[in-house]
This record gives structure tokens, C-alpha cells and sequence, in this order.
């Protein structure tokens, strides 16, 4: 009998909203990047909804271009430690760069809040792209680090925090009070990691969680990244499972690093046999998570939203119109007419056609 299939549904949760212009609307909430009260709506809504995952991004660098809702904002692993309180089945995710973190510091902070939340906390594991050009110098470096170079040492990384997640046994923690014996000497392990990017001993001071490790989330859309989310669980990312499977049509014996990787049924993990042992292949169980993504509009109660579930709206509030064309220009560039009729649409609504670039260049030829 073939196993039953479900769809699986996560929120990205950011402020008052993707839209550039969503804090301008009547009824936003102020400050909402930094209202704790609103975001445990917001989880506790996704929760009653049977969402999977609460999911919060993190960037390390803002300028004067930054999004709205990333410019005054919570550190993420904070913000789930407080939603852990507030909620009680939803997973919860935050963002964390292997680039500007230590791997000890950070093992422990997704394991406290693995613990905090009995369970329930995932890792969404990146490397940081640096939309700004200015991250490095806020961690006291003259540079960002090549693509490639940041992959390689993220390798490392999540090898070194595995690791140290698996430095207890579940049991090891006997607390017998009556021989005094705290913790099991033999389901103890130091790591003892020596890598190209790493040196790190162990053990990691907290036991594992009632799910093992926390679960990690990775976007995986280059060469790169697609073997790096293989040592994980989910893939966050509609390119990467567009990848895999165009890798897996345009030649079925090559499977993909990505599409071979699976996780342990049940989503714990045992301590692994060979430490530093990669992820990807040799794990029996099931298959790894692909999320896509998807923006959704809902507007309010004039007109009623179609019964039915939740309706998609063509038509952001004018005030992000200006916001939107500039990030069009800025960012897309592209004489693509996807692009041009995009531009068209919202700046024409807003009344900014003849301020926009890319309709001008439109009128005039597409030069």
C-alpha cells in the first residue's frame, strides 16, 4: 500500500509583512519587528492553522536600502526561545551564518532552545550572501568571504555542531542520587575535531534534547548549497527543488547529492557511529523535506475573502509603489517583460509612472 502523502506548511514570519510598504498600511501594527506580543499572534495563529514551521530569516548588515522590516528587528534564536512559551506543537526556526558564528557558541544556542521548546526548534542554516556589502565589517574583517570558500568552511561547521550535539548519549544523565553518580562516564565524548576552518574539543555543555538534534533548514540552490542541504533536513528553497529534479530528468542514473539525502525515520538522531561523518548518503529513513515558497495577499473583510481558503490580491497598497520600482530597477535590472509589466502595473496604480525608469525605458524602446 502506498504511504499517504501530506503537504507540509511553514511561515516565514517577518514584521508586518514581505511588502516593502506593509508597515504603511492603516491598520499595521507600530514597531511590530520588535513587538513580542504580535509575533506570538503570529505563531499561535500558524500553529491553529496546522502549519509545520514559524520560521524567522536574520541579515547581519543594514543600510539606508534595507527593508523596512529588517531595520529595527529581534535576534532570532531570542525570538524562539520566547514563541517556544507562547506555543506548543508548531516548529520553530531561526536563521544563523555559519560565516559569523562560532560553531560551539552556536550548537549550544539552538540545543538551549531545542530543550526551552521540548523539541520543537530547527536551525536554519546559512551562510550570509551579503546583500548590503557591508557585513564583514561589523565582525572586524576588510572583507566578505568568496562563495565557495564560505560553503567549504560551512561544511566543516555543521560537521563540528552535529557533533557536538551528539556529546551525550540520551541517557547518559542517570542522576542517581543515592550512589552520587550525575552522568554515565561511558555516554560522554569528547569531539576532538581538527579541520581546514575548525579546532574545537568538546564536549558541548547541554544534554540532547526529546528530538535528538534540532532540525536544520538549508536554501541549497547552487552546486554548493545542494550538498551542503543534504546534511540537513529541509530544504527552504522553490530553486534547489526545481534543481533536483531537473538534475534527476536530464540524467536518472545521477542522482543528486540533495535527492539522495534522508533523514532518520521519526526525525531523531542516534549518535553517529564515525564522528565528522557527512550526512548525505548511508542514512536510512525518510526522505529530506523540499519547501517551496509562495507569496500570499489576503485582503481584508471589504470585499470578504472567497471561501474556500486564502485568495491571492494583484494589488499591494500604492504606498509601496515608489519602494517597489526602485527595487525593481535596482535589484532585477532586467529588460524582461515580466519585469516592464510590473512596473507598469504598480506604478501606474500610484501614479509615479512618468518617475520610473524602467516605464521609461519601456516608452522609449527598451533602451
Amino acid at each position: 500500500m502506498a504511504q499517504k502523502r501530506q503537504i507540509h506548511f511553514s511561515a516565514y514570519l517577518v514584521g508586518t509583512g514581505i511588502h516593502v510598504a506593509s508597515w504603511r498600511l492603516p491598520g499595521a501594527t507600530r514597531n511590530a519587528s520588535i513587538d513580542l506580543e504580535f509575533y506570538k499572534q503570529l505563531a499561535q495563529t500558524a500553529e491553529r492553522g496546522k502549519f509545520d514551521i514559524a520560521l524567522i530569516a536574520d541579515s547581519l548588515a543594514v543600510n539606508e536600502d534595507s527593508h523596512p522590516n529588517i531595520l529595527n528587528r529581534f535576534e532570532p534564536t531570542t525570538l524562539l526561545a520566547a514563541l517556544a512559551g507562547a506555543t506548543s506543537k508548531i516548529g520553530l526556526v531561526a536563521t544563523a551564518s555559519t560565516t559569523y558564528h562560532e560553531p560551539y557558541n552556536l550548537a549550544r544556542l539552538f540545543a538551549s532552545v531545542d530543550h526551552i521548546s521540548n523539541g520543537r526548534a530547527g536551525w536554519n542554516m546559512v551562510t550570509t550572501g551579503d546583500a548590503t556589502g557591508e557585513t564583514g565589517g561589523n565582525f572586524s574583517r576588510q572583507s566578505h568571504v568568496e562563495h565557495d570558500e564560505r560553503y567549504r568552511q560551512a561544511e566543516e561547521f555543521i560537521d563540528v555542531v552535529q557533533g557536538l550535539w551528539d556529546s551525550w548519549e540520551d541517557d547518559a544523565f542517570v542522576q542517581d542520587k543515592e550512589s552520587g553518580v550525575f552522568f554515565d562516564s561511558q555516554k560522554w565524548h569528547r569531539l576532538n575535531y581538527q579541520g581546514e576552518y575548525y579546532s574545537v574539543q568538546g564536549p558541548l555543555n547541554i544534554g540532547r534534547s526529546r528530538q535528538g538534534q534540532p532540525v536544520i533548514v538549508q536554501a541549497g540552490a547552487s552546486e554548493p548549497g545542494q550538498r551542503l542541504a543534504a546534511q540537513g533536513n529541509v530544504i527552504d528553497n522553490r530553486t534547489a527543488s526545481r534543481a533536483i529534479l531537473k538534475d534527476d530528468r536530464a540524467d536518472p542514473k545521477r542522482k543528486s547529492d540533495l535527492a539522495r539525502a534522508v533523514r532518520p525515520a521519526g526525525g531523531r538522531r542516534k549518535p553517529r557511529a564515525g564522528r565528522h561523518a557527512r550526512a548525505s548518503g548511508g542514512r536510512a529513513g525518510e526522505m529530506i523535506h523540499a519547501r517551496g515558497g509562495r507569496r500570499v495577499y489576503v485582503r481584508g473583510a471589504d470585499p470578504p475573502a472567497r471561501s474556500g481558503g486564502l485568495r491571492r490580491q494583484g494589488r499591494p497598497h500604492p504606498a509601496g509603489a515608489g519602494l517597489v520600482s526602485a527595487r525593481l530597477r535596482g535589484r532585477y535590472a532586467a529588460r524582461s517583460p515580466g519585469t516592464a509589466k510590473a512596473c507598469q502595473s504598480l506604478c501606474g496604480r500610484a501614479g509615479i509612472a512618468r518617475k520610473c525608469k524602467i516605464m521609461r525605458r519601456e516608452a522609449e524602446g527598451g533602451q
